[in-house]
C-alpha cells in the first residue's frame, strides 16, 4: 500500500476549508452589495417620487398665486374698472380716464392696472411677466418687473397661442384668466401670468444624475425638461398606456393645468458609491484573513492529534502493545478513536496470550486425535472381517448390512469435507438400507435428483442427521405405511440447491414448529431432542452464511425438512 506523504491530511483539510471560507465570504459580499444596491435604489425611488411631488407643489403654488391675484382684482372695483378701460380705450382716452378717476378719489395713489401689476411682482418674485390682451383690437401689453412696460403690441400671435391647446412656451408656466365686465358679463380680454419653471426644475434635480423632471400641459405639449441631452421626448411619444420608458421608473403628479413626470434611470439609481463598494470588499477580505488564520490553527491542532494516533499505530506494528493514547473525558470522535485504540491494544494483548495457550492445547489435541484414530480403524477392519465371514457362511443379508455400515465408517474416516451431491446421496442410501433391514416391511424410501446436480459439491453429512432424526422421533412403528422421500432441486432465482426431506410420520405441533424455525433462523442453540438438525443448521450457516440453513414445514400430517445450501465452494 502506498504511504501517504506527511501533512497530506493537513493540506487537504486546509484547502477544503479555505475554499468553503472563500465561498462564504464571496456570498456575503454579493449579498451585502445586492442589499446596498436594493436599498440605494429604493431610497432613490422615494427621492424621485418626492421630487415629482415638490415640482407639482411649486406648480400648484404658482397657480394659487394667480388665483389670489385675480381674486384681489375683482375685489377692488376701481382696479377692475381701470383694467377694462385700459382694454377698451385708446391710449389718450385711457390717460384722460385715469386722470379723472384719480382726481375724483381721495387716495394719494391711483388704484389702476399699474398698481395691480406692481403689487403682483412684489408679492411673487417667481412671476416673470404679466400680459394683458384685449379681444377686440387684439392689442397686447406686456408688464415686466422693475416697472418695465411694452404697451399696445400686436397680440394676434399670443391669442393664437393661448387658443391652441398644443402650444406652450419652453421653460415657462403660464396661467390664463379671462377678464369679464361685471355689468354685462362679456369677456373684454385675458390676463396671462408667466412664471419661470426651468430654474426650479434644475434646482430640484441638482446633483441627482439618476432622475429627470418633465413638465407638460394636460394636453401633453412639452413645457420643460431638466436635461435636454437625455432626450426624454420618448416619454411624450410613447403609445403605452402607462407611458413607461425601458429601464426607467416613472412617477407622475398632476395639477389642474400641468402634468409632472419624474423619470428615474434604474441603472444609474442602483449605482452605489465606489467608497462603499471598496469598504465591503475590505471587510470581506479582513474576515477571510481571520478565517484563514483560525482554520490554520484548528487544522494544525487536528492533524497533530491524528499524528499522535498514527504514531501509536506504528508502535503497535513493531509489537509494542503497551502503548496508550491520552483520552479526554467527554472528548470528540478522535478521543473516541484513541479510547477504542487503547481497548484494542489491551484486548489484542489478551487475545495473543489466549491464542498462544490455545495453540499449545490444539497441538496436544491433535496428538490425542492421532492416537484415537486407532480405534475407528480397528472397528472398520473388524466389521470387514465379520462381513466376509457372513458371506462365506451364506448369510448375504448380514453381509450387505455390514457392507453398508463399513462404507459409512470409511466415509467418516477418509472422505474430504467437501463431496459431490451424488456421494452424499450414496451415503444416505446406505444409511436408509440399514434401517430398511431393521424396519422390514413397514418402511420405504425414495431419492430423486436431476443428473446435472450430481457433480455439484456440498459439505458432507448434511442429510444423514436429518434422516436419523426421523427414525428417532418421527417413524410410526405400529403402522406399515411409513415413507420418507428425499429430493434435490435448483430453484429459479436462488443460488445453491435445496434438499427436501419429506416424511409421513409423527409430525410436529404448529407452536413448536414456529419456535423451532425461529431458533434455526437466529442460529440459537438449545439442548433439545433435535440436536442433529441444529448441528447441521449451524454448520451450513458457518460455511455458507446466514442466508442459508434449515426450515421446517408440515406436509400430509408429517414433516418436511427444507435444507438450502450453496454449491461449488472450494475447500
Amino acid at each position: 500500500m502506498r504511504t501517504k506523504k506527511p501533512r497530506q491530511l493537513y493540506f487537504k483539510l486546509f484547502w477544503t476549508y479555505i475554499a468553503i471560507a472563500l465561498f462564504i465570504v464571496c456570498s456575503l459580499i454579493v449579498y451585502f452589495v445586492s442589499a446596498m444596491v436594493g436599498n440605494t435604489l429604493r431610497n432613490r425611488q422615494e427621492t424621485a417620487q418626492r421630487i415629482a411631488g415638490e415640482a407639482a407643489a411649486l406648480a400648484e403654488s404658482d397657480e394659487e398665486a394667480v388665483d389670489y391675484l385675480f381674486g384681489e382684482l375683482y375685489r377692488d372695483e376701481q382696479e377692475l374698472r381701470d383694467v377694462i378701460a385700459f382694454l377698451n380705450l385708446e391710449p389718450a382716452e385711457y390717460q384722460e380716464y385715469s386722470l379723472d378717476r384719480y382726481s375724483e378719489s381721495n387716495s394719494l395713489q391711483y388704484r389702476g392696472i399699474r398698481l395691480f401689476v406692481t403689487k403682483a411682482f412684489e408679492a411673487y418674485p417667481g412671476l416673470e411677466r404679466i400680459e394683458l390682451l384685449s379681444l377686440g383690437e387684439q392689442k397686447l401689453t406686456t408688464f415686466l418687473p422693475e416697472n418695465k412696460v411694452y404697451p399696445y403690441q400686436d397680440g394676434s400671435a399670443v391669442l393664437e397661442q393661448i387658443q391652441d391647446p398644443g402650444s406652450a412656451e419652453a421653460g415657462k408656466l403660464q396661467f390664463v384668466r379671462n377678464i369679464l365686465d361685471p355689468d354685462t358679463m362679456t369677456q373684454e380680454g385675458v390676463f396671462i401670468f408667466t412664471f419661470s419653471c426651468a430654474r426650479n426644475v434644475a434646482n430640484l434635480v441638482d446633483g441627482l444624475d439618476y432622475v429627470d423632471l418633465v413638465i407638460t400641459k394636460n394636453d401633453e405639449s412639452l413645457v420643460c425638461m431638466s436635461r435636454e441631452s437625455r432626450k426624454w421626448e420618448n416619454l411624450l411619444n410613447s403609445d403605452a398606456p402607462d407611458r413607461q420608458i425601458p429601464g426607467c421608473d416613472l412617477y407622475k403628479e398632476q395639477t389642474d393645468v400641468y402634468q409632472i413626470y419624474a423619470v428615474l434611470d434604474r441603472k444609474a439609481a442602483a449605482m452605489i458609491p465606489v467608497s462603499a463598494f471598496l469598504a465591503i470588499i475590505g471587510v470581506g477580505l479582513a474576515i477571510f484573513a481571520c478565517g484563514v488564520f483560525s482554520i490554520n490553527i484548528y487544522i494544525r491542532h487536528l492533524t497533530n492529534r491524528v499524528d499522535v494516533i498514527l504514531s501509536g499505530m506504528h508502535q503497535v506494528t513493531t509489537g509494542d502493545l503497551q502503548i496508550r493514547l491520552a483520552v479526554r473525558e467527554n472528548g470528540d470522535e478522535l478521543d473516541m478513536i484513541s479510547g477504542k485504540f487503547n481497548e484494542m491494544c489491551l484486548e489484542l494483548d489478551e487475545y495473543i496470550q489466549k491464542s498462544y495457550l490455545a495453540e499449545i492445547e490444539k497441538k496436544n489435541a491433535q496428538l490425542q486425535a492421532l492416537q484415537s484414530q486407532i480405534n475407528p480403524h480397528f472397528l472398520y477392519n473388524t466389521l470387514e472381517a465379520i462381513r466376509m465371514k457372513a458371506i462365506c457362511n451364506g448369510d448375504r443379508d448380514v453381509g450387505k448390512m455390514l457392507y453398508s455400515m463399513s462404507v459409512l465408517f470409511r466415509s467418516q474416516l477418509k472422505d474430504a469435507d467437501w463431496i459431490t451431491i451424488g456421494q452424499e446421496l450414496d451415503y444416505c442410501r446406505q444409511y436408509l438400507e440399514l434401517f430398511e433391514y431393521r424396519y422390514n416391511g413397514i418402511f420405504t424410501y425414495e431419492i430423486d435428483c436431476p443428473a446435472e446436480l450430481l457433480e455439484k459439491k456440498v459439505i458432507k453429512f448434511i442429510l444423514q442427521p436429518i434422516i436419523e432424526n426421523y427414525f428417532v422421533h418421527g417413524i410410526r412403528r405400529q403402522d406399515k405405511d411409513n415413507r420418507i422421500s428425499l429430493s434435490v432441486r435448483q430453484e429459479a432465482g436462488r443460488e445453491g440447491v435445496v434438499f427436501r426431506v419429506n416424511d409421513n410420520g409423527m409430525g410436529m405441533e404448529a407452536a413448536l414448529m414456529e419456535q423451532k424455525n425461529r431458533e434455526l433462523t437466529e442460529n440459537e442453540y438449545r439442548q433439545t431432542q433435535s440436536v442433529g438438525i441444529e448441528n447441521v443448521n449451524r454448520r451450513i450457516k458457518a460455511v455458507y452464511g446466514n442466508g442459508y440453513g434449515i426450515t421446517l414445514d408440515s406436509i400430509d400430517g408429517g414433516l418436511s425438512v427444507i435444507i438450502w445450501v450453496g454449491t461449488e465452494k472450494s475447500e
